[in-house]
């Protein structure tokens, strides 16, 4: 019996049929309503076609929703932001449910998860009082507004401030999605 005498032998294959592993593609974290899951406070999406037809062949896709994360549920109250730029509280609008601390606490620790993936590069919700990048009102007591940057925002620019982060309404902008596109790339060189 010669069964086993002879080692297996890879088979030969020509450099033209050699297996080549498929080039990387670099992960970015993007806002789940924008993936097309049904998340946000009304139990809708905010699918964005540009994201999933065309950024999709360049990178994989990490979802992240910071408020159904922190328990807040879906559907659910809207929140905004109250206080001024030095101190900001995160509050239900109409029963004033108070969320800062949990929400300043997951996006400590959920950046920090985040970033342990391998992370290069975040694609953020506009206008969202957690995932907004600019242009977050803070409502005051006098009835005066400022602007600043959504809570889970806030803590991924103080935790990852050399990765490159785009709202979805600046991939619109061919200058800024191609910059931004670039950016991300070069995370993994």
């Amino acid at each position: 019996n010669k069964v086993g005498r002879y080692p297996l032998q890879k088979r030969y294959r020509p450099p033209s049929q050699q297996l080549t592993p498929p080039p990387m593609k670099p992960k970015v974290a993007v806002s789940s309503c924008l993936l097309g899951e049904k998340v946000r406070w009304n139990g809708e999406d905010k699918r964005d076609a540009l994201l999933l037809d065309d950024l999709n062949n360049l990178f994989e896709f990490v979802p992240f929703c910071p408020e159904v994360e922190v328990g807040m549920g879906v559907p659910r109250e809207p929140v905004q932001l109250i206080g001024n730029i030095n101190s900001q509280k995160m509050k239900a609008v109409e029963t004033g449910k108070d969320w800062t601390q949990a929400m300043v606490t997951f996006g400590e620790k959920k950046v920090l998860q985040l970033l342990e993936q391998g992370l290069c590069g975040f694609i953020l919700k506009s206008r969202s009082p957690s995932c907004g990048q600019k242009g977050i009102p803070i409502y005051q007591e006098n009835g005066e507004e400022e602007q600043t940057a959504g809570l889970f925002a806030q803590a991924l620019m103080k935790h990852a401030p050399a990765l490159p982060i785009i709202e979805e309404g600046d991939l619109r902008n061919k200058q800024a999605r191609e910059k931004f596109i670039n950016q991300v790339q070069s995370q993994l060189l």
